[in-house]
């Protein structure tokens, strides 16, 4: 899934990163991350807000971010 998704942003779009539930916003070609066991999904509403308010403080980014969902994303 994650390969499809890449390949989409790759010919759609100049700039695409990838969101992680531990990293917040990776960019595609920055260094390899260790696997880890972290999920958004079954988190509760609060602790994803949190998570989407410190990703969005995180990353100053001045576009319009699209994001693309797989749930089995790998790196």
């Amino acid at each position: 899934m994650f390969s499809k998704s890449k390949r989409y942003c790759e010919q759609h779009h100049d700039d695409w990163y990838v969101l992680s539930a531990k990293h917040h916003l990776l960019e595609p070609d920055g260094s390899p991350i260790e696997p880890y066991d972290e999920m958004l999904t079954g988190a509760r509403i609060r602790e994803n807000r949190a998570w989407a308010t410190a990703t969005r403080n995180c990353c100053h980014f001045p576009m319009r971010l699209q994001f693309l969902y797989s749930s089995q994303s790998r790196i």
